[in-house]
């Protein structure tokens, strides 16, 4: 590609793509994301956990701990 060539097809979608994406923008995007993914996933492995364990108690069965 010369100069002053129109960048077409896939060599102009690579070249917008790594023109507007750097790792300090990726990373700006999905930190604060990580903190509430974190929590989310935490929660969903204590309801899951608390629930196995309180399954069948009002029978009297109890649970695995």
């Amino acid at each position: 590609m010369g100069e002053g060539s129109a960048v077409t097809g896939m060599a102009s979608f690579v070249s917008t793509l790594t023109s507007g994406l750097s790792a300090e923008a990726l990373w700006g995007a999905i930190a604060p994301a990580g903190a509430l993914i974190l929590v989310l996933t935490l929660f969903a492995l204590g309801k899951r956990v608390l629930n196995k364990n309180v399954k069948g108690a009002g029978k009297g069965t109890g649970g695995k701990i």
